[in-house]
C-alpha cells in the first residue's frame, strides 16, 4: 500500500492512506498496551473503532477525487472493500490494483468487486498513474449524494477528529499516544 500511495504522489496526487495517515495504528497500539483508566483505550473500545471509521469515511467522502483499491488475495482486504463501495455510491472512480492471479470464480474476481471498480484493474505498478489519470479524466462532475444518518454522522465526527489531528500533528507519534487518547476521549461521535 505504501508502493502505490508513493506512485500516486510521485504523479501529483496527496493522498491518504488509513495505515499511515489515520488512526488505525494508534488503535492497534492502544489495544496492546491500552492507557489506564480511559474509556477510549480499552481494547477494542467503541469510540476508537468510531474515530477510526469516521476519520476514514470524512477523508474519502469529503477529501478524495478518486480511491485506489488493492484488491491482491484470495478475499481482497475487508475495509478496502467498504472503502471501494462509498466511492462506487459517492460516484467516485475506483482504481483497482491486482497482481494476484487467485480469485473466486475460475480466476475471475467477484462480479461484485468489478463493478464497484467500473472493470478497471491495473496489474502493474508502473500503470497505476496513468489509470488514476484515466479514471479522473472520465469522472462525472460530483454530485450531491443522498446519505444515511448514520453516515452524516460518521462523516460530522470524522470532521472532528480531523481537526483535532490537524490542531495537534505530533499526536499520531507514538510516544503521544496518552495525550492523543486524552484528547479524543473529550470528542463525541
Amino acid at each position: 500500500m505504501a508502493n502505490l500511495a508513493a506512485l500516486a504522489e510521485k504523479a501529483g496526487h496527496s493522498t491518504f492512506l488509513p495505515q499511515r495517515d489515520g488512526l488505525e495504528m494508534l488503535a492497534m497500539r492502544l489495544m496492546t498496551v491500552p492507557a489506564a483508566g480511559t474509556v477510549l483505550a480499552a481494547p477494542g473500545s467503541k469510540l476508537m473503532r468510531k474515530a477510526v471509521f469516521a476519520l476514514d469515511v470524512h477523508e474519502l467522502l469529503d477529501r478524495c477525487d478518486a480511491v485506489v483499491v488493492n484488491i491482491n488475495g484470495r478475499v481482497p482486504d475487508e475495509g478496502a472493500m467498504v472503502e471501494a463501495a462509498l466511492a462506487f455510491a459517492a460516484g467516485l472512480p475506483v482504481v483497482a490494483y491486482k497482481q494476484d492471479v487467485r480469485a473466486p470464480f475460475r480466476g475471475m474476481d467477484n462480479p461484485m468487486l468489478s463493478g464497484v471498480t467500473g472493470w478497471n484493474v491495473v496489474s502493474t505498478l508502473q500503470d497505476l498513474p496513468d489509470a488514476i489519470h484515466a479514471a479522473l479524466v472520465r469522472a462525472p462532475s460530483r454530485q450531491q449524494v443522498r446519505l444515511s444518518d448514520e453516515l452524516r454522522e460518521a462523516l460530522a465526527f470524522g470532521r472532528k477528529v480531523k481537526a483535532l489531528l490537524d490542531q495537534f500533528p505530533a499526536l499520531l507519534k507514538s510516544d503521544a499516544d496518552a495525550a492523543l487518547v486524552e484528547k479524543l476521549s473529550g470528542l463525541r461521535p
